[in-house]
């Protein structure tokens, strides 16, 4: 039921009571070149305002509700029923639209860091405006590409008051971590030179014309994209962060967004004595969580949340990370 509701009014805004009791809306929001995109809402048939949990979940040719509510993270029992689930859906993707290797020109225009920046910060100003559910406060959950979206958003809006940032490095430039650690690392020194040039020359194709009809590494990561990839070091926003986060970042992440990324951050923020921040690194997670066992996978997705909702850790928490389950 909850499906065929929210795919049957997939160009409306509209309300409709979910098996599990919460009431499910899409709104389509307008931009402001007039194109629009798709705010997903779960929240708890209650009569108090409440805060909003803001799910930004990783790149890829997919529609965000698919990630985010059919097949990705069932919130524990003990935040459900006092947060609304807000996902803004990626650009020119039906509602559940599952992953493709290919992807339309709506989704390449309108898909990069910067843009879904925007989109974000166009979801809470017209649900500020639209809504009376909401008490105006907001909480990140960010992953890869949807972490490097949640520092930039938890920076620039003062109604962020707490973020968990997963699967991004921040310490490492996406240029330097090609050049060094992912494209390049192999061979004799000559050979990396030369790896290097070819990929700095081809990175300058990209920050020069930052094209939505041109990819790389994928049908749905464009020139336009990488230009907002490359050089983003999420360090100089987060060490002047006021607000507590969590980073984490998977022991074995190699290839995706190298650990050595986040722990050059992690050295460089604790330098400021002022910030309020853990870190996490899962023992034995790649880039992400589908490298563990389902079980523990879910542990401390709930730990992370349970954080960032001040509730206890659960088996999923530091220092075992959800090792001790079946």
């Amino acid at each position: 039921m909850k499906e065929n509701c929210i795919l049957a009014s997939l160009f409306l805004c509209f309300l409709c009571q979910a098996n599990n009791g919460n009431l499910e809306e899409i709104s389509r929001v307008e931009r402001v070149d007039g194109s629009k995109f798709n705010v997903l809402i779960s929240r708890p048939n209650i009569e108090k305002k409440i805060p909003i949990l803001l799910m930004i979940d990783g790149s890829g040719c997919y529609s965000s509700y698919w990630q985010e509510v059919k097949s990705g993270l069932a919130l524990p029992k003990n935040i459900s029923n006092r947060v609304a689930r807000v996902v803004v859906d990626k650009p020119g993707l039906k509602v559940g639209q599952a992953w493709s290797k290919e992807c339309n020109p709506e989704f390449l225009k309108h898909y990069s860091i910067d843009d879904r920046v925007f989109d974000h910060l166009r979801t809470l100003q017209y649900l500020k405006k639209h809504v009376a559910w909401w008490n105006e406060e907001v909480y990140v959950y960010g992953y890869s590409d949807g972490a490097t979206i949640g520092v930039l958003l938890s920076a620039y809006s003062p109604l962020v008051k707490k973020s968990v940032l997963g699967g991004f490095g921040g310490g490492i430039t996406m240029a330097n971590l090609f050049h060094d650690y992912i494209n390049c690392q192999k061979g004799n020194k000559i050979q990396k030179e030369d790896c290097v040039k070819d990929q700095k020359q081809l990175f300058n194709k990209m920050r020069d014309n930052p094209t939505y009809t041109k990819t790389w590494s994928g049908g749905d990561n464009s020139y336009k994209v990488w230009a907002t990839r490359l050089d983003k070091l999420e360090q100089i926003l987060l060490q002047d962060f006021t607000i507590p986060f969590l980073i984490m970042q998977g022991a074995n992440d190699r290839y995706s967004v190298p650990v050595a990324s986040a722990k050059k951050l992690i050295k460089n923020l604790k330098k400021n004595k002022d910030l309020n921040f853990e870190y996490w690194e899962i023992p034995d997670m790649a880039h992400t969580f589908n490298s563990l066992p389902p079980n523990r996978s879910k542990l401390i997705k709930y730990a992370m949340l349970n954080w960032l909702f001040d509730e206890k850790l659960g088996k999923g928490g530091p220092p075992n990370f959800g090792k001790s389950s079946k």
